[in-house]
């Protein structure tokens, strides 16, 4: 079966997208540089000021992922004992970077005098996982970045179920019922509950963003079943469907829309999403080959660190960035450091602590970067062990045989979105 490592690639534009949007949203602010068509003010730039989609991005590779081996007979919930097992690896794989760098975010934003009873309800909920259910502590405290980690951590305790509904009921009926879900909650969220720009606790909850991964959970069965639409031309059409996601938004953002028509954007953002990675899996491609190139491979499996860390590092040591007086030409000085901080210490983490026991030519693909280079290449990575394939969770199956970023979406491929594809040595 095809190997692809399509998803890393997808995983990489998700990451940049969320990093921009965070360090570089106050210059591109939807409405800023409008464009005067026919009477009517269009947003200019709608691709610049909708990075933050990238998160939807990210759990519909989730649903895509953790779904795959389930719903193609390789793995199965058939007992209590087998979501314990899901459930055990999910925690080795999301719990102790999330709660480390909820550590560190709080020690190194909170002071003596900053500690009250609020403070530490907020504390609390986020330690617990729950912060998004409230919306005066939806950004979990020290490292508000993290209200996306803890939907996933949601989404895994609901998973053994959902895919058990999926088998009996079908799948479609799930995508139906989770997709008319979604559209109520942001309708409600947007109208009565809106709090910051576009995340509240009504909309944004598990039960609001549920639609996101039943998306990703909808191309794996059909991919499974043959049934995927594999057309190239999709790319394009739904990469418009993407852009008009965008473009929604921005007018909505400026009242230039009915404020219920928010609940639209994810919706339509997800369906581009599936059109295109439809398109892509049909052939060989421009885009394809450029996400499947090594540079966007390591971005997009090192994403899981960039992401948890990239805010703490953005507010502890550039919040000038973000601050509403910084100039573009303040932004240009300050953003070269801040991205090489960021890749330095997003690399440690995803060395040290995801996957203390890989190689670097396993986790940085030194080999295929050397070549490229010019260089001397370097020993290649170990052939995974066939006894091992299938194993790690934490949203991780790797096929065996399946090296250097590549997985066969048919096989026991990874379950898990923000860990690499080639990383089958790291799994306990």
């Amino acid at each position: 079966m095809t190997k692809i490592p399509l998803l890393n690639g997808l995983r990489a534009l998700a990451i940049v997208g969320v990093v921009w949007q965070h360090a570089c949203w106050r210059f591109f602010e939807p409405g800023a540089h409008p464009l005067a068509v026919g009477g009517f003010n269009l947003p200019a730039n709608p691709l610049a000021s909708n990075g933050w989609l990238g998160v939807n991005l990210f759990f519909f590779c989730s649903g895509l992922v953790l779904y795959l081996p389930y719903c193609s007979g390789t793995r199965q919930f058939a007992s209590l004992a087998d979501d314990r097992w899901f459930w055990s690896h999910r925690a080795k794989r999301l719990l102790p970077l999330f709660y480390f760098s909820l550590l560190i975010g709080c020690a190194t934003f909170l002071d003596a005098a900053d500690v009250n009873s609020g403070v530490l309800l907020r504390a609390l909920l986020a330690f617990l996982g729950l912060s998004t259910f409230f919306q005066f502590s939806f950004f979990p405290v020290g490292n508000w970045v993290l209200w996306s980690l803890e939907i996933e951590i949601l989404f895994s305790l609901i998973f053994p179920q959902l895919a058990r509904i999926a088998k009996a009921r079908g799948i479609i009926a799930v995508l139906v019922s989770s997709v008319l879900l979604g559209l109520a909650l942001r309708a409600l969220g947007n109208v009565f509950f809106r709090g910051e720009p576009y995340l509240n606790f009504v909309s944004d909850n598990i039960f609001g963003r549920l639609d996101d991964f039943v998306w990703g959970m909808f191309a794996a069965d059909l991919y499974v079943r043959g049934k995927l639409p594999r057309r190239a031309s999709l790319t394009y059409f739904g990469g418009a469907l993407m852009l008009a996601a965008g473009v929604t938004s921005d007018l909505w953002y400026v009242g230039a829309l009915p404020i219920a028509t928010q609940s639209l954007t994810y919706g339509l953002f997800d369906v581009g999403v599936f059109l295109m990675v439809s398109g892509l899996l049909a052939g060989r491609s421009v885009l394809r080959t450029v996400l499947e190139l090594a540079p966007f491979q390591v971005l997009g499996m090192m994403c899981f660190s960039i992401y948890v860390w990239h805010g703490i590092i953005l507010n502890h040591l550039f919040p000038h960035i973000v601050d509403a007086g910084f100039s573009p030409r303040e932004l240009v000085a300050g953003l070269p450091l801040f991205l090489f901080l960021l890749a330095a210490i997003s690399a440690m983490s995803y060395r040290f602590m995801e996957f203390p026991s890989s190689t670097l030519a396993e986790l940085f693909m030194l080999p295929r970067l050397g070549a490229v280079a010019g260089l001397t290449r370097l020993r290649r990575p170990r052939a995974p062990d066939p006894d091992r394939a299938g194993e790690g969770q934490a949203g991780h199956h790797a096929s065996a045989g399946s090296t250097r970023g590549e997985a066969s979406l048919g096989e026991a491929t990874h379950t898990d979105p923000l860990v690499p594809l080639n990383t089958t040595s790291a799994r306990p």
